[in-house]
């Protein structure tokens, strides 16, 4: 949302809705259809947040597997088959400069 205003400070409109990729089901489903019974008695208000952004299209939930988290790269500890993996989902390649190690 954040992004969306400085987008639109500069003019730049974007009419489209904001994509966000989430790995859980469940909380894909209770953005769409929060219905109230003892396991959702609790939710955090970032959940209500994300409910109504969903509720009134600025954004749409997407599922995405957890091996396509490309974030991950940025905020977990991985393997080197992993990041090797997500930095190929970035576009990004190895560079190799002659003479060093």
């Amino acid at each position: 949302m954040w992004i969306q205003h400085v987008f639109i400070e500069l003019g730049l409109v974007h009419n489209a809705l904001t994509e966000l990729r989430c790995d859980n089901h469940n909380a894909i489903q209770l953005a769409y259809n929060l219905v109230y019974h003892f396991k959702t008695k609790h939710i955090d208000l970032d959940t209500h947040y994300i409910q109504d952004l969903v509720v009134n299209g600025v954004i749409c939930l997407e599922y995405c597997p957890t091996e396509q988290q490309v974030v991950d790269i940025f905020t977990k500890s991985i393997t080197k088959a992993n990041f090797l993996h997500l930095r190929n989902f970035l576009g990004m390649r190895e560079v190799v400069i002659k003479g060093e190690c």
